[in-house]
């Protein structure tokens, strides 16, 4: 608790400087090594902070929680004992952060929990072995989709690569370990399995991409473009470093596009400007957070320094600062940029140009952009879902633009009422255009929960796998067109 208050003060004092200085406490730096190399030494199980007590969230294949099929989802952690000897410490009440600092630990050694069912069933105490559990839902995806036909008469093939992060196991990068984990490397894997599968087009998802790791932003586009400059990096001494790709050749020369969001930040931001400047493929949906910023970690006697010392520049002389990368054809987007974003942050570093690093006048994608956006604000005017988005967006803009509230709780409690009511109907108006089932209530989204052992991860809507993504449908649809 002590170090998670000391963390609290100091990155408080550091951020009064700059939005993105802080203080990484040992377990919060080894959560930031467990993103970046996708793996942890524990038991295989994603955990939820709830009021007073701890709970499991689900289960990952692979871990001995898995394995054993006694644990459940909902069931609550009571107690913890190390070793198979150790007295039961109840942790109820605990913070989820202290319980995963308990669970963790080396490979090999065995941690026993104190479990209420879910059930209502009485405590059980299991024994389970620490093992290297892989996070494989936070690594690069894939997926093929069918589009509509080609001349010849086969169906045109969309190759999807879902990109969480730009992860790297870096002391496997610092000590040339062979089949080191990084992002690069799987997506260059993937890119190898699309040729053989003879795709047509490749689409990048970066909508969920928070950023990572600078060097992992450089390789991967160097997947796509042939040698060059990708990034530049501007210090406070007004020195620029110019970062390159040196590696010949690309790993998928065919038609490309990167579908952003406003969540599309820091590296997702590096990658999608350099596409943009060279003209190698599309930028569609959201404009970018907007965060242009170099940080650094120092090591301190205890914990992490992460310090900003530079700005991004693109190719093109642009900063991402504040401004982000703004797509090549827009999506619309719930997001408001005056509340979420980095333009939103206080103190956050303003948007300015440097020289370019090379020429970018001769895009190739320039000259097709204006025909593209007839065809797809034709396609989108009738779409349900695009309509959805509009009109939610619309009403959201209306619930914020209030300025007052009332204290009275039967007036609060009708007012929730009625902005549930209209949530409904607009669902439900895209529910019926669509051939859908329409629901009976809607219940208000979830908050983000910590999970996955510690680390932050904002809970998954079930609702996303019922349906097709029309954001992504959208994209491919733009791609054709480009194709054509």
């Amino acid at each position: 608790m002590l170090q998670y208050l000391l963390e609290m003060f100091l990155s408080s004092l550091a951020s009064s400087f700059d939005p993105h200085t802080s203080y990484l406490s040992p377990p919060s730096y080894e959560s930031f090594q467990i993103r970046m190399r996708l793996n942890y030494q524990g038991i295989g199980a994603e955990l939820e902070q709830h009021i007073g007590y701890v709970a499991i969230r689900k289960l990952i294949p692979g871990g001995d929680a898995h394995k054993q099929g006694k644990l459940k989802a909902k069931d609550r952690i009571v107690s913890i004992g190390q070793g198979t000897d150790e007295e039961m410490a109840d942790v109820t009440g605990n913070t989820l952060r202290e319980i995963v600092q308990l669970i963790r630990g080396p490979e090999g050694t065995i941690v026993r929990l104190g479990i209420l069912p879910a059930d209502g069933g009485e405590l059980t105490i299991h024994q389970l072995t620490r093992h290297k559990v892989k996070l494989q839902n936070s690594e690069a995806s894939s997926a093929i989709k069918e589009g509509p036909a080609k001349p010849d008469g086969t169906p045109t093939r969309i190759g999807v690569i879902s990109l969480p992060s730009f992860y790297v196991d870096l002391d496997g990068l610092r000590n040339n370990r062979p089949n080191y984990k990084s992002s690069t490397r799987d997506v260059r894997t993937i890119l190898e399995i699309f040729k053989k599968e003879e795709v047509d087009i490749v689409l990048i998802d970066l909508r969920k991409n928070g950023g990572g790791s600078l060097v992992e932003s450089i390789n991967l586009t160097g997947l796509f473009i042939d040698q060059g400059p990708v990034v530049q990096v501007k210090d406070n001494h007004n020195r620029i470093q110019l970062l390159l790709d040196t590696e010949a050749g690309v790993a998928w020369s065919g038609p490309l596009v990167v579908l952003t969001s406003h969540m599309s930040a820091s590296a997702s931001e590096i990658f999608a400007g350099a596409i943009q400047d060279y003209g190698r493929g599309l930028v569609i949906g959201g404009q970018t957070f907007g965060k242009g910023t170099v940080q650094s970690l120092r090591p301190l006697t205890e914990g992490q320094l992460k310090i900003t010392q530079a700005k991004f520049y693109r190719v093109s002389g642009d900063s991402t600062q504040n401004q982000g990368v703004i797509p090549d054809i827009m999506f619309p987007s719930l997001f408001d940029k005056d509340k979420i974003g980095e333009s939103a942050l206080e103190k956050a570093l303003p948007w300015d140009t440097i020289k370019p690093a090379r020429e970018t006048k001769s895009n190739p994608v320039r000259s097709k952009l204006s025909r593209l956006k007839e065809l797809h604000e034709e396609r989108i005017s009738d779409n349900p879902d695009f309509i959805f988005v509009r009109e939610q967006k619309a009403l959201v803009s209306e619930m914020r633009d209030k300025t007052q509230v009332s204290l009275n709780e039967e007036e609060r409690k009708a007012e929730r009422e009625e902005n549930d009511r209209r949530r409904l109907a607009l669902e439900n108006k895209r529910r019926k255009a669509k051939g859908m089932p329409e629901l009976a209530s809607l219940d208000d989204p979830e908050e983000d929960e910590k999970s996955e052992e510690g680390e932050e991860k904002a809970k998954s809507d079930d609702k996303d796998d019922e349906e097709p993504d029309a954001m992504l449908i959208e994209t491919g649809n733009i791609l054709l067109d480009y194709m054509r």
